[in-house]
């Protein structure tokens, strides 16, 4: 009977102890939301800036998914960072590069935006087409064609 009193103290004590460092990450914002409630957020960084590539490679191939989703494998052959750190691509890797469209302020794709157009285009390109490109890695989507270079 006493090591069971013992043992639940101590599993209560834990749980408590537990508890109390997990809820010092999260903080209560004083902002108020449009039902007056606050919300609860994870404290860190506000925000993740990508780090941009600019890349010449020379095309393998291009696979059109459908009238807007296409895929891109590309031997690149020259790599310049766009930021203060290193490239994670380098000369003589192949990538395969999907589209990241400029959107509409319904998320959909801007179809009249000079960018989207431009990526557009390279859905008619061929096998050994040379394209200079900026490019970047999102760790849920891989590595994303952002821009063409003419």
């Amino acid at each position: 009977m006493m090591i069971k009193k013992t043992l639940t103290g101590f599993t209560f004590a834990v749980s408590l102890v537990w508890i109390g460092c997990h809820c010092c990450t999260i903080q209560q914002t004083g902002q108020q939301t449009g039902d007056s409630t606050k919300s609860a957020v994870h404290s860190g960084p506000s925000a993740i800036t990508q780090q941009v590539s600019y890349v010449s490679g020379i095309i393998d191939s291009v696979i059109v998914v459908d009238t807007m989703r296409y895929k891109i494998t590309l031997r690149l052959t020259s790599v310049a960072s766009g930021g203060s750190g290193e490239s994670m691509a380098e000369p003589g890797q192949r990538l395969t590069l999907v589209p990241q469209f400029v959107s509409d302020a319904n998320g959909h794709p801007d179809l009249s935006h000079s960018r989207t157009k431009s990526l557009m285009s390279l859905m008619s390109a061929k096998k050994g087409d040379t394209i200079r490109c900026s490019i970047v890695y999102s760790i849920g989507n891989g590595w994303m064609l952002i821009d063409t270079n003419p």
